[in-house]
């Protein structure tokens, strides 16, 4: 038709409300293909891709992509990062070199020359509303979240919720209730303790059934092969190991649709350290400069000096230099999105880093087995946020 395929692809992602990704080709002539790749307001779901010789690559993993295509050349700013926070410093790029994944937000363009400039359908921006008391926001975030909950009922079957009894899955729980979704819950722990006991009192709360799983000692081990594939070499894949519960949950029939509650943890705390006291961003080379001390203390390396000493001694400086460019790149884009260091600081840190922070894992684990659910993914709960008041927060 007259309007660009692009175009009527970003128009039909802004109505849909949870995590996607999407490809689209069409013939622009008898001779070439133009390829759309589609992202959601995250990049939740990546599709890494690669051009070589007048061919595109795409694959969901990116060490696949290595494999086939034979690329064995480091991305060393990327792979610094990825020592030091377990991150590529900038979640577009993987740690193999020309290797990479669209932003979120876009309409990603491949045409027969290589990759296009993206087409923008979302874009973070924050418009705090202030003024109103800490009872009408809750009042709404309830509402949000409980109607977030009610277009993901009819979409579950044997639905499963994670609940580990900290705040996130409480409020997801209470959430999933309200909206009539039915489900069942697993609480995995090292061992029984003050946690696991508090979710088996928000289960009995919640009027659903509860199976504790004890991890074993070689847990993670049975999981890290996998784990270590799925998050493509680039992000840390600890948390990669939530899938090999749904196999020993007693419970029939098995799990076809999971529920998680990260990242509604966003009502409650920011991603950072900064405070009240500081009242504009930082430049890009300020926060470079104080990177580590920006990101909360399970984020921080414990040792940098010690681990850059991986890299010979003539390829080290080089490789920070190339993650000092890479953060500060990504983080100068983050400067429109507010005025509020905060805000920025947390876009930087969640939002814009959602499918490569640590606890991400846990999703690409599952997705590769069962359908994924999320209630704080909802559009509408993405909009609210971009409302909310740092302070509140």
């Amino acid at each position: 038709g007259a309007q660009p395929a692009a175009d009527a692809a970003g128009e039909a992602a802004d109505t849909l409300h949870d995590a996607f990704h999407d490809a689209l080709r069409r013939t622009l002539n008898d001779h070439a293909l133009d390829h759309h790749h589609l992202t959601d307001r995250l990049a939740s779901r990546p599709i890494w891709h690669h051009f070589r010789n007048g061919v595109h690559h795409f694959s969901a993993n990116a060490l696949t992509l290595a494999r086939v295509l034979e690329r064995r050349e480091i991305d060393t700013g990327s792979f610094a990062s990825f020592l030091l926070y377990g991150d590529p410093g900038d979640p577009r790029h993987s740690v193999i070199e020309g290797i990479r994944r669209p932003e979120a937000g876009v309409v990603a363009r491949y045409g027969p020359v290589g990759s296009l400039d993206p087409e923008r359908w979302f874009e973070f921006r924050h418009l705090p509303h202030r003024g109103r008391s800490v009872s009408g926001w809750a009042g709404e975030i309830s509402h949000a979240l409980t109607e977030s909950a009610k277009r993901i009922a009819p979409l579950t079957t044997n639905a499963t919720l994670f609940l580990s009894g900290g705040v996130d899955s409480r409020i997801i729980g209470a959430a999933l209730l309200a909206g009539g979704c039915e489900f069942r819950s697993i609480t995995l722990g090292d061992s029984r303790n003050f946690e696991t006991r508090v979710a088996a009192a928000v289960a009995r709360s919640l009027g659903c059934p509860n199976e504790l799983i004890i991890r074993d000692v070689h847990w993670y081990l049975r999981a890290l092969s996998r784990s270590a594939f799925l998050s493509g070499g680039t992000y840390d894949f600890t948390h990669a190991h939530f899938r090999q519960a749904l196999g020993r949950f007693d419970a029939a029939p098995a799990a076809s649709t999971v529920l998680l509650g990260d990242f509604a943890e966003v009502f409650s705390k920011l991603l950072h350290t900064v405070g009240t006291e500081e009242t504009k961003p930082a430049s890009p080379a300020e926060f470079f400069e104080r990177y580590d001390r920006i990101r909360i203390s399970h984020y921080r390396p414990p040792n940098a000096e010690r681990t850059l000493q991986l890299f010979q001694a003539g390829a080290r400086d080089e490789a920070v230099a190339r993650m000092c460019a890479l953060i500060e790149k990504r983080y100068a884009e983050c400067l429109d999105v507010s005025d509020d260091p905060r805000i920025v600081y947390d876009v930087f840190l969640r939002w814009q880093s959602a499918g490569a922070v640590a606890t991400w894992q846990m999703f690409n684990d599952l997705h590769a087995a069962v359908q994924v659910r999320n209630v704080v993914m909802d559009a509408d709960v993405v909009d609210l946020v971009m409302r909310l008041p740092s302070e509140l927060r």
